[in-house]
């Protein structure tokens, strides 16, 4: 599922938003908001695929 993610945010521009708990597949994405009772308590972005 995350390749499909991928793909379509790379080949079609999509904006792609997903929810977890799983640190393995928040790691990656090319940004994470970490939210602590509702209110975004730190913000990532990066670069994973080139």
């Amino acid at each position: 599922v995350m390749d499909l993610f991928h793909k379509l945010n790379e080949e079609q521009g999509k904006t792609i938003v997903l929810i977890t708990h799983s640190e393995e597949l928040a790691n990656e994405t090319d940004r994470i908001l970490s939210l602590k009772d509702g209110d975004i308590v730190n913000e990532e972005i990066r670069r994973v695929r080139e």
